[in-house]
């Protein structure tokens, strides 16, 4: 706890008056608080505008003076961010359709006809493609013919199909 005060107080987080109430009679801190007022009352003597606290003091207006200038900013950023979302969600919600069951009962039936159309000609199409496919069958054959090489010399022994 002795620690933890005079650290804050070096640190500038306790000004004189807070540390002041936190110290009790006759401990170690009563007597760094008392020589640090006989040290201070010496060099006001001495230096009539020395202020011990200007570095602490002015640290602390810079940093309630950030927060000061960066607040507004962040706040703005907040509404606009959060009118966007609410934008977005209400336009959203503007946009859903609302199918009545007759009209559902309709586009089921138009998909079932343009599916079973679309089989039909699929359908179609996979024949001609079967028959191609038998009309060009000699053709292959006569050109896996073409490519058989024999040998005259003795055709049983060396014949090579490529």
């Amino acid at each position: 706890m002795y620690n933890d005060k005079l650290n804050r107080f070096l640190n500038g987080q306790l000004d004189l008056k807070e540390f002041g109430k936190t110290v009790q009679e006759n401990t170690e801190e009563q007597d760094f608080l008392d020589s640090y007022l006989k040290a201070n009352i010496r060099l006001q003597k001495e230096i009539p505008d020395f202020n011990p606290f200007e570095k602490v003091e002015l640290y602390k207006k810079q940093r309630h003076s950030l927060a000061r200038r960066i607040l507004p900013y962040a706040a703005s950023v907040l509404v606009i961010i959060s009118l966007f979302f609410t934008l977005f969600i209400q336009s959203h919600k503007k946009t859903q359709l609302t199918i009545s069951e007759q009209d559902l009962a309709e586009l089921k039936h138009n998909t079932e006809l343009a599916l079973w159309n679309l089989s039909n000609e699929l359908n179609t199409c996979l024949a001609k493609l079967e028959e191609a496919n038998k009309i060009s069958h000699p053709i292959a054959e006569s050109q896996s013919l073409k490519n058989v090489n024999i040998n005259f010399n003795n055709p049983i022994s060396n014949l090579k199909i490529n």
